[in-house]
């Protein structure tokens, strides 16, 4: 099973649940401080339009690096910086169940940069909103063997064509 498949499966097994309210990403390697959950639980409480949640995260590991990113986070700055980065932290995100159901999110499998692919098509769908907390809720791991430090721009192009054509 590749890592789309188990991503997807995660989801259904959390949607298969009619309790589940919301879905907490995060990566193996990566640390979620002791309030990350209870802060974004709060705030998707008190915020109820927002579908997406993320936060600013701490780097560390290998690389020399190791400091603190931050995040646009109003929606539209989110979905405006997409095109350049991923404006998203993916092991800091938490969704909201319900939107995840309605509309059917799945990542695609076989492709390269699947996190920022799915982002780019929820968010250019103006299905989902999107926010991020300006707080670093998790430590995101970086080292030489991130997927992410192994695209290329080509790799990119590929799905963020369509969605530069979309905001034309």
């Amino acid at each position: 099973m590749g890592l789309a498949e188990a991503l997807n499966l995660g989801f259904q097994m959390a949607l298969d649940m009619p309790d589940v309210k919301y879905i907490a990403r995060m990566d193996a390697d990566d640390i979620s401080l002791p309030y990350r959950i209870s802060t974004q639980l709060l705030y998707l409480d008190l915020h109820p339009t927002i579908d997406l949640l993320g936060s600013s995260v701490f780097l560390f590991g290998e690389r020399k690096d190791q400091k603190v990113i931050h995040y646009p986070g109003q929606h539209q700055l989110i979905k405006y910086n997409m095109l350049y980065f991923c404006s998203v932290a993916h092991p800091s995100l938490m969704l909201r169940a319900s939107r995840v159901r309605e509309e059917g999110v799945r990542y695609e499998s076989g492709v390269k940069m699947e996190d920022y692919r799915l982002w780019l098509e929820c968010i250019q769908s103006d299905k989902f909103i999107f926010s991020n907390i300006g707080s670093a809720l998790t430590k995101l791991r970086k080292h030489d063997k991130n997927k992410s430090s192994t695209h290329t721009t080509e790799d990119e192009s590929l799905f963020k064509l369509p969605y530069l054509l979309n905001l034309i």
